[in-house]
């Protein structure tokens, strides 16, 4: 059975939370972002409990079902806007050639960019690498006197060189970034909303 994360714009005034919109012509409020447990991210887990003194009678309205004769309240999850992620979904950074050859081919991050370097460690190894006369991190050159056992190679704890590395960036869909910046899309088409006075924009989930 697929499990959905569904998420509705809301906001918060005098202690209760009221739905924001879009709504269609019928009056009925629309997600603004559905994710499938299989491709969400993170993002679901820093909402908390709405709890049913803070459900407006218009939002209880919008998500109660009814089935047969019994009428189920929603068990909704808020989170304030602005306290969504804030950082950037455009990850940046030393990614492995071979990876970024795969994303222009394909367009698809799944399963790549695991293996990176920040921007201070990979010029920490690329010193590193010089220093070693360009043999790369886990090749050192024997001290022995027998020239059978020089440039002798032991297992490296790094499996690449530097030079395996490129500097890279692409958008991560699969981010808690990308959906808070296409939540706060959304939420910017509202901003001047004449309900909004006094009022802060919430979020709301819905999962199942």
């Amino acid at each position: 059975m697929s499990w959905f994360y569904d998420y509705y714009l809301g906001y918060e005034k005098d202690g209760k939370i009221y739905p924001l919109g879009p709504y269609d012509s019928h009056g009925k409020l629309h997600r603004v972002l559905s994710k499938s447990r299989s491709f969400a991210s993170h993002l679901y887990k820093q909402f908390v409990e709405m709890s049913d003194d803070e459900a407006s009678e218009e939002l209880k309205k919008q998500f109660t079902y009814q089935f047969g004769e019994d009428a189920h309240p929603p068990k909704l999850e808020v989170l304030p806007l602005q306290h969504l992620p804030a950082g950037d979904y455009i990850k940046r950074g030393y990614f492995l050639i071979q990876d970024v050859e795969q994303y222009l081919a394909y367009k698809d991050a799944e399963d790549l960019f695991y293996d990176n370097l920040s921007p201070e460690v990979f010029a920490a190894r690329l010193l590193m690498e010089k220093d070693r006369h360009s043999a790369p991190v886990g090749v050192v050159q024997s001290s022995n006197d027998d020239d059978e056992y020089e440039g002798d190679e032991y297992e490296s704890t790094v499996p690449h060189p530097v030079t395996d590395y490129m500097y890279f960036a692409y958008p991560d869909y699969a981010s808690e970034e990308y959906e808070a910046f296409l939540i706060r899309e959304y939420a910017s088409a509202f901003e001047y909303s004449e309900c909004l006075e006094g009022a802060e924009i919430v979020v709301i989930l819905d999962q199942g």
